[in-house]
């Protein structure tokens, strides 16, 4: 997670974590972001379509921050836009 932040220029110093099941989900502290990293690119790819498809539909879902940024140079990594106030 830490070397996916710095890839992207964003912090990783305090993320939460969140989930770390099929994939780990962490809540950065500096940045209104969710950092998905998933076991494969493939799975990751899924992701981002189911993403992508519930935002289509207007369900109320996370989603994809930046599409271009999705696939960074480790392609097992995604990055999601926080639905949580703080």
């Amino acid at each position: 997670m830490e070397a996916a932040c710095a890839d992207v220029g964003m912090e990783s110093a305090n993320a939460a974590l969140l989930c770390h099941g099929e994939n780990g989900v962490y809540r950065l502290a500096h940045d209104p972001l969710v950092v998905l990293i998933a076991r494969h690119p493939d799975v990751l790819r899924r992701e981002v379509d189911v993403a992508n498809w519930l935002a289509s539909t207007g369900l109320p879902a996370v989603r994809i921050a930046d599409e271009s940024a999705v696939l960074t140079n480790l392609s097992h990594v995604g990055w999601l836009a926080s639905r949580e106030r703080r």
